[in-house]
């Protein structure tokens, strides 16, 4: 019956086939496959079927052995944040309070006074005594300038005096409900604020326009895309980012699929209430995101018993269970969904009751805890029994590791990040990553879910699990398993292709893992070009080919050199002024950027034609070696600008890795281009990478 179906599906031209590559389908009925017909941007055969197709396919991909798995799908994360974060100085790799001033000291250099310097990442278990830091830090780093930096998980904010001054945090200031504003002896500010309280500083930072927060959430959009999400949950939208949304998808700049949650009651909520679920293949909104505590790190979960390290202390609750049942129920009328951030074991019991309250037993409502991170032993079946699904993070365990059990006790620890008794249960676990509090790589999240980092490993999941909670439980988690999740025939053809067999490798290789290319509804909107090390000499640049381009597209280069001197530069040029360039005849590209140890380049591509990416090293450098990335990123439904022949004879303008051929009379231009296609990528002049 597959193979009837499929045929009937290809009775006329596809317009993709993918093939000679390593699918993981993530459908039951045909778990692995080695080719993909698409049309019109849905999966129409697999396999034989497929191949078949490709006679009369717009375009053939040969993937040469390369691993296929479904789209990945981030079930939770922060779109708007990520974007920020982008921009904002990343505090990560800090491994002090006065490796973080030192970031601020130097980003003050640079910023006008009196402007707001702003950063996320900072981690106090990560430094030595693991204490929260002080205002004071900031302050000498930046005297002139209100200081604002995000913890990690982004529920606690560190600042500096000037900050505190603007915003009349003071002594006598109160703790705002379902915030905590650390102080010190004398009971002044000490410069930390937890969850609520940072409201009290953030409303004083002015709020990006419209256009920077198309620009932030485009920003994120690209970065997810390379990272191979083809879909994201975005847990907490409010008026202006559906705005954003609904723009950039006019635009054709929303290369990926957003499932929106908004942000807490309000008149949008109201709104939404009254009207029922938006969905669309792009963007859909059917679910509220409510918080019902804060985060662990920041000791701002609720739990039942006080901190392990802190016994005077249970956390801070956001939201009780009358404000949780009230919206539930509304969302039962409503036909929409309820997720709630849930990290304590308090919360989650809360919502339990709640969520109870409204569903009364067995459902399809798919109502959602998120995080669902640390849960008593008798609620794990409660889930279950109510037809709740748990969106966890699984990086959040890895990360979170070294110091969990300081704060929870060895017995509670039995219920935290205990992926392994949920699934047991029968509840349904989506994955994210919760970025920009974790990265937003999948792959990071895949090898979490699978090794746990070699804490705690009987509570890990399958590879099969794994794979399935990043792609087929994230369509379920938004109502969408019937349009995406698995590649099979009638769903979007959303795919990511993958350097290596994230299912066979060794565990320990699984984070070396590349997204090579990623495609959403059969088009691609993100093509790896390079990443590797590079050598410049006086007798020959490092550069390597384009791939030949079908559409304009817009170059990234981000390197970094390797070598002592005055670092390196990257240019983006035609092959034959590569040649001219060398022998110094030209100085001429189409894009550059300066001498420098780390930089980044981005430059678009808007007319067909063979170009070469180069990299050159510094001035009286004998060789440089130039670490790599770099990659094309494509917009929906962009073309190059048609060129045709005349003179009344049929002709067809083909442009390949090869130059432009003009092919006049009756010859097929696709049959020469596919031709050139099955030859593979050109490689002349690539330089082997460490």
């Amino acid at each position: 019956m597959t193979v009837i179906l499929a045929l009937l599906a290809l009775a006329g031209p596809v317009d993709t086939v993918v093939r000679n590559a390593n699918i993981y389908t993530g459908w039951a009925a045909r778990p692995r496959a080695t080719a993909v017909a698409i049309r019109g941007g849905r999966v129409v055969a697999l396999d034989e079927e497929a191949i078949q197709a490709a006679g009369t396919a717009r375009r053939v991909i040969d993937l040469k052995g390369a691993t296929v798995v479904p789209g990945f799908i981030d079930s939770h994360g922060h779109m708007a944040g990520l974007g920020m974060a982008l921009e904002a100085l990343d505090l990560r790799a800090a491994r002090s309070a006065e490796e973080v001033a030192t970031i601020v000291a130097e980003a003050a250099r640079k910023q006008p006074k009196g402007s707001w310097i702003q950063g996320r990442g900072w981690d106090q278990t990560n430094w030595p005594g693991g204490e929260f830091p002080e205002a004071d830090v900031l302050s000498r780093a930046a005297p002139d300038h209100p200081v604002y930096l995000t913890r990690v998980d982004g529920h606690a904010a560190w600042v500096n005096r000037k900050a505190l001054e603007l915003a009349d945090v003071h002594g006598a200031t109160p703790d705002p409900p379902g915030g905590r504003i650390l102080r010190d002896p004398k009971g002044d500010p000490t410069g930390v604020l937890i969850d609520r309280a940072q409201g009290l500083v953030r409303r004083k930072i002015p709020a990006a326009s419209e256009a920077q927060l198309r620009e932030q959430i485009a920003r994120a959009a690209r970065e997810c895309v390379r990272r191979g999400l083809t879909s994201v949950h975005d847990a907490g939208v409010d008026e202006a980012e559906l705005r954003a949304y609904r723009e950039l998808i006019r635009e054709g700049k929303l290369p990926l699929r957003i499932y929106a949650m908004i942000r807490g009651e309000g008149k949008l909520w109201d709104r939404y209430a009254a009207r029922g679920p938006e969905v669309g293949d792009r963007l859909t909104v059917r679910s509220i995101k409510l918080m019902a505590d804060g985060a662990l790190g920041s000791r701002g979960a609720a739990l039942l018993e006080p901190y392990a390290d802190d016994p005077a202390h249970r956390g801070l609750a956001l939201l009780g269970r009358a404000d949780v049942e009230r919206v539930a129920r509304t969302a039962v009328k409503a036909g929409l969904q309820v997720n709630t951030h849930a990290i304590g074991d308090a919360a989650n019991r809360m919502v339990l009751d709640a969520y109870a309250a409204a569903l009364g037993g067995k459902n399809d409502r798919r109502f959602r805890v998120e995080h669902a991170q640390v849960v008593a032993p008798g609620d794990f079946e409660r889930f279950a029994a109510y037809s709740l699904i748990a969106s966890m993070q699984a990086s959040h365990a890895t990360s979170d590791s070294r110091w969990v059990e300081q704060r929870l006790g060895r017995e509670r620890v039995e219920g935290a990040y205990a992926w392994r008794r949920f699934l047991d249960a029968g509840v349904v676990v989506a994955n994210g990553s919760d970025f920009p509090v974790e990265q937003a790589n999948p792959i990071e999240g895949f090898w979490a879910s699978v090794t746990r980092g070699g804490w705690r490993r009987e509570q890990r999941m399958t590879r099969e699990e794994a794979l399935r909670s990043w792609t087929w439980a994230g369509a379920y988690a938004a109502f969408e398993e019937n349009d995406k999740g698995t590649i099979e025939p009638g769903k979007w053809a959303d795919m990511a292709v993958l350097s290596q067999d994230i299912m066979a490798v060794e565990e320990e290789a699984i984070l070396d893992t590349r997204v090579i290319k990623t495609m959403v509804a059969g088009n691609l909107v993100y093509s790896e070009v390079a990443s590797e090390v590079f050598e410049a000499t006086r007798a020959q640049l490092g550069y390597v080919s384009l791939p030949e381009l079908e559409q304009p597209a817009t170059l990234v280069c981000r390197y970094r050199s390797l070598s002592a001197g005055p670092g390196a530069r990257v240019l983006l040029m035609s092959r034959d002024d590569v040649r001219r360039f060398q022998e110094q005849r030209i100085a001429g590209w189409a894009a550059a950027t300066e001498f420098a140890r780390s930089g980044e380049l981005r430059a678009a591509i808007r007319r067909p034609g063979e170009y070469i990416l180069v990299f050159d090293k510094g001035p009286q450098q004998s060789r440089a070696r130039i670490l790599v990335d770099a990659w094309l990123e494509f917009a929906e439904g962009a073309s190059f600008e048609p060129r045709v022949a005349t003179r009344g004879r049929r002709a067809a303008v083909v442009w390949t890795s090869l130059g432009l051929f003009v092919l006049i009379g009756g010859w097929s231009g696709r049959k020469v281009l596919q031709a050139f296609r099955e030859r593979g990528p050109e490689e002349t002049g690539r330089r082997p990478g460490n």
